[in-house]
């Protein structure tokens, strides 16, 4: 893989972590219970670790790391973000319907990192590890929806 094709995966990826710092901070805003504001807390504070990582390797490669406020994310995170709002707005339980939400998205970027991933011989190691890294995270972040939504 080529370092300008390898740098915008990269990006992509940034984004979608992005995208989980706002899903994560804006739950955190509409659950009810300490408890729950607490985890989506801490989950937007390992998205942001996350995102800090991969614009690290993106830099590395020449390119420009994504910020927060440099970037509306991704149209797939702005539209999961609507419907995570609409969502939670409409359901009797708006604690399960964000969980569910977010156990949807948290798959979506999970795809994108195994699909990455299948080329990681081709890649550096230190790029390697942190999208290992980010998946084990967030495959983490998965079973603990699933484990709350039961």
């Amino acid at each position: 893989m080529k370092n300008e094709d390898l740098k915008g995966h990269l990006e992509n990826i940034a984004k979608l972590f992005f995208d989980g710092v706002e899903g994560y901070e804006g739950a955190a805003k509409k659950v009810e219970g300490v408890e729950f504001k607490n985890l989506f807390e801490k989950l937007s504070a390992e998205r942001k670790r996350m995102l800090s990582e991969v614009n690290t390797e993106i830099v590395s490669l020449g390119g420009t790391a994504i910020n927060v406020g440099d970037t509306n994310g991704t149209l797939f995170g702005q539209m999961h973000l609507f419907w995570l709002s609409l969502k939670s707005n409409l359901s009797f339980d708006k604690t399960e319907a964000l969980l569910g939400e977010i156990e949807t998205g948290e798959k979506y970027v999970l795809d994108k990192l195994e699909d990455l991933l299948e080329n990681k011989a081709e890649m550096a190691p230190t790029t390697v590890k942190v999208l290992e890294n980010a998946h084990d995270t967030i495959s983490e972040h998965i079973k603990t929806m699933d484990h709350l939504n039961k």
